[in-house]
C-alpha cells in the first residue's frame, strides 16, 4: 500500500508545505521504522557464533559462484536493474515533455504502478505453482520491455497510467518468480546470504544506470534512453533460460545443493 498512498502522499505535502517538510516528514518515518523494528520477537534458532561478517559474505558468493542457475539468475538481476536506474530518474519528464502536464502528475503514474505490484504480485502468487516458471519468467521480461517502451511512445494521459499498470504486474510476476526460486531452492540458513550476494548487484547496476540517464539524456533523446533500458532488458532473457527451475517445488535445495557437487567436479 505504501506504493499506492506514498506518491500521493508525499506531493500533497511537498506541494502544501514545501520541501523541508517533505523531508521531515520522510526522516520521522525512517525513525517509526527503526523503532517498531525494536518489538520484533527475537529468533528462535540459535546463529552460529564462530562466523564472522566477511565469512557470511564469502560464503554467499562463493555459494553462488558454484551454481550455474543462481549466477544466471544474477546476469538476469543486472540486467534488469541497469535497464530500470536507466528510466527511473526520467519519469518526470515522461510527465512533463511528452505528456505535457505539470510535474505533480507523476504522483498518479507512481499510483498506478504501485497498484499494478499490488495486483500482480497477488495473482503471481496465487498462480505461480501451476505455471511454467522459465516460459513466465522470459514473457514476464517481454511484456515488461514492451510496456516500458510503449511508455514513451504514449502522448496520451490515460493509455501511459494503463501500460504502467500493467508494466507493474509483468514486474510482479518477474518478483514472485525469482523469490519462488530462491525460498524452494536454496538452503534455509543460506538464504539471506544469497539474497545478501544477489540483491546488492540489482542495487548497484540500478544506481550504475540513474547516474548513466542524465547523461545519455543530455546527449541523446528520451526516446533512445529509453530503448536502450528495453535493449538491456531483453539482454536479461538469454541467462533466464538458462535458469533450472523445476515443476515439482519439492525437490528444490537438494537439487541445487546437487548441481553445485556437479559443478566443483
Amino acid at each position: 500500500m505504501f506504493l499506492i498512498l506514498g506518491p500521493i502522499v508525499g506531493t500533497f505535502i511537498y506541494t502544501a508545505m514545501g520541501i523541508q517538510a517533505s523531508m521531515y516528514a520522510l526522516l520521522i518515518l525512517f525513525l517509526i521504522s527503526a523503532l517498531l523494528l525494536t518489538f520484533l520477537p527475537k529468533d528462535a534458532t540459535q546463529r552460529e557464533t564462530n562466523t564472522s561478517l566477511l565469512a557470511d559474505i564469502k560464503e554467499g558468493w562463493q555459494y553462488v559462484a558454484r551454481s550455474r542457475s543462481l549466477k544466471m539468475l544474477s546476469l538476469v538481476f543486472i540486467c534488469i536493474g541497469l535497464s530500470a536506474g536507466l528510466i527511473s530518474p526520467l519519469g518526470i519528464f515522461l510527465i512533463t515533455e511528452r505528456l505535457g502536464l505539470e510535474a505533480t502528475s507523476l504522483q498518479f503514474l507512481s499510483g498506478a504502478s504501485g497498484i499494478g505490484l499490488l495486483i500482480g504480485g497477488g495473482i503471481a502468487a496465487a498462480v505461480s505453482g501451476k505455471l511454467n516458471q522459465t516460459l513466465t519468467l522470459i514473457v514476464g521480461v517481454l511484456c515488461l520491455a514492451v510496456a516500458t517502451m510503449g511508455e514513451v511512445l504514449s502522448s496520451w494521459f490515460w493509455l501511459t497510467l494503463v501500460i504502467s499498470f500493467l508494466s507493474s504486474i509483468s514486474l510482479a510476476f518477474i518478483n514472485v518468480i525469482i523469490s519462488t526460486y530462491l525460498v524452494t531452492r536454496i538452503d534455509e540458513h543460506l538464504i539471506g546470504r544469497v539474497n545478501g550476494t544477489i540483491t546488492p548487484l540489482f542495487i548497484g547496476s540500478m544506481l550504475l544506470g540513474s547516474s548513466m540517464a542524465g547523461v545519455l539524456m543530455n546527449s541523446t533523446s528520451i526516446y533512445i534512453v529509453y530503448a536502450i533500458s528495453v535493449t538491456v532488458m531483453m539482454l536479461g532473457i538469454v541467462p533466464a533460460m538458462r535458469i533450472q527451475f523445476h515443476n515439482h517445488q519439492t525437490a528444490s535445495a537438494s537439487q541445487l545443493n546437487s548441481e553445485i557437487s556437479s559443478s566443483q567436479t
